[in-house]
């Protein structure tokens, strides 16, 4: 039987304003291939796999990634806005829904040193470490994260979250220079985010048995439990029924 193991850990300090975690998953070399459900958080993750660097833009709804028995994947997520230092002046909507090579975004020939030296390395939290002080690195060559993106996700993040426009005129913004400013750094609209935000917090109070789906679901920000189930059923192709189920 083929499984999976998951961990993840809060990032160096030197991230903690960027990065949500660094998770590494392993899977276990049984005869059959994992298939993984990834759901859309809102993140860009930069990924080590198989001796690749990938950049998993933020996604906007549920799909199925097979993995093959004995790979590991260590990866480093970004807080939605927060991802500019792997994309410097490309949108982070260019990648929405997609995987991009690093060497794209950073050039040939460092990322390939890079990978030459996450190679060597065998334990997970080595290269998690190496990763993380190659960004670090990157810090130097990226503007800082957008203060009006960086409030304006955690407006977002709320049970009750503002109208657009407040939020704009908030920063003396138009409505459409707001749009555009967020859709550049977070790689799509608030009013998505929003919703994956609010399915994030659902799905973690979800996997508690002791929380009610029609008490998760106020808690959450949705109008009632149906209005929660359908949501979810879009963003992360299950039910909450069968998310609380295992």
């Amino acid at each position: 039987m083929t499984e999976s193991r998951y961990s993840e850990h809060a990032p160096t300090p030197a991230l903690a304003d960027r990065v949500s975690s660094v998770w590494c998953q392993r899977i276990s070399a049984g005869a059959q291939p994992y298939r993984q459900r990834v759901v859309p958080d809102g993140s860009a993750d930069v990924l080590w796999h198989n001796g690749t660097l990938v950049v998993a833009g933020p996604d906007t709804a549920w799909r199925m990634v097979r993995q093959a028995p004995g790979s590991t994947t260590v990866g480093i997520r970004f807080r939605p806005g927060a991802a500019g230092v792997l994309f410097g002046d490309v949108p982070v909507h260019e990648a929405r829904d997609g995987m991009t090579d690093l060497a794209d975004l950073w050039g040939t020939r460092p990322v390939r040193e890079l990978i030459e030296q996450l190679g060597e390395l065998e334990q997970a939290s080595e290269i998690a470490l190496l990763l993380q002080q190659a960004v670090i690195v990157r810090l130097s060559h990226v503007d800082d994260v957008d203060p009006v993106v960086a409030e304006s996700v955690a407006l977002f993040d709320t049970q009750r979250p503002p109208p657009i426009p407040d939020v704009a005129d908030r920063f003396g913004l138009s409505e459409r220079q707001f749009r555009r400013r967020f859709v550049s750094a977070v790689g799509y609209g608030p009013k998505t985010l929003t919703s994956v935000l609010r399915l994030g917090r659902a799905m973690r109070r979800l996997y508690d048995p002791r929380h009610r789906a029609a008490d998760v679901a106020i808690a959450a920000g949705y109008a009632d439990q149906p209005h929660m189930t359908r949501d979810m059923r879009r963003l992360a192709g299950i039910t909450p029924g069968e998310l609380a189920a295992g």
